[in-house]
């Protein structure tokens, strides 16, 4: 199993770790909740009430904001937008971050390539 720790995006003045294994991409909340100034706790509880994204719902190691791996929980990315984009907050930078979201989906040639078989 291959596993390696990458840099998703930066936000808020905060380097969004994600962590690839196999060619899946594990994005951790914590820092995401924290870069949105978004209740984590909130987050999760909300989470556990969906069964579809618990399901989903995994613990592994990132690195955190210190540089220090630790485990957290994440969610594949390919759950992740979804889980975002059903945060409802007044927290500021959300709706900057959700805009940053749609463009990685917009470039991202797999969604791309969904929309041609849709359409």
């Amino acid at each position: 199993m291959k596993k390696e720790i990458k840099k998703f995006l930066e936000f808020n003045g905060k380097s969004i770790h994600f962590l690839a294994i196999d060619g899946e991409y594990w994005i951790a909340l914590k820092p995401i909740c924290e870069a949105l100034e978004v209740d984590y706790s909130n987050e999760i509880k909300k989470i556990e009430e969906i069964v579809f994204l618990t399901k989903h719902l995994s613990e592994h190691t990132i690195v955190s904001a210190d540089g220090i791996p630790q485990k957290m929980l994440c969610l594949p990315e390919r759950i992740f937008y979804g889980w975002l984009f059903k945060i409802e907050s007044d927290a500021p930078g959300l709706l900057e971050f959700k805009r940053e979201c749609f463009t990685v989906l917009n470039n991202n040639p797999t969604t791309q390539s969904l929309a041609s078989k849709i359409c």
